[in-house]
């Protein structure tokens, strides 16, 4: 099987895993390993908001790392609401050094892979 073809069934997991979510725990579960075997994948990071930009908890997970870095914490990041997607998902890509920890709170955890570029979709739970 060809990368195309391993990249095309990996992706197709990924929507079937999302689809069939009724917790984000478990969707988490289903979805960060086949993104840290994706090449050049070093971490991957879901973060938790409430509707008033406020922190709920952020999970971490690295390549070679065996458990996820679960920060749960409440904290009030106004400048993250300009992240937020007034519908469909949002897809950016930064260079890692360009985060501001202002709107970023996954910025320290981002940059332990200097150098890197972040790409990251940002969607509505409801």
């Amino acid at each position: 099987m060809g990368d195309d073809e391993s990249w095309a069934g990996a992706l197709h997991r990924l929507w079937q895993a999302a689809s069939r979510a009724e917790e984000v725990g478990a969707l988490a579960d289903d979805i960060y390993a086949p993104l840290l075997a994706t090449p050049g994948v070093h971490h991957v990071v879901g973060t938790r908001w409430d509707e008033d930009a406020t922190l709920r908890y952020m999970r971490a997970l690295s390549a070679g790392g065996d458990a996820p870095v679960i920060v749960a914490t409440a904290r009030s990041m106004p400048g993250a609401a300009a992240r937020e997607p007034d519908g469909a998902p949002v897809v950016t890509r930064a260079a890692v050094a360009d985060l501001d920890d202002g709107v970023w709170p996954e910025a320290e955890f981002l940059r332990k892979s200097p150098g890197a570029c972040v790409v990251a979709c940002t969607f509505r739970l409801d």
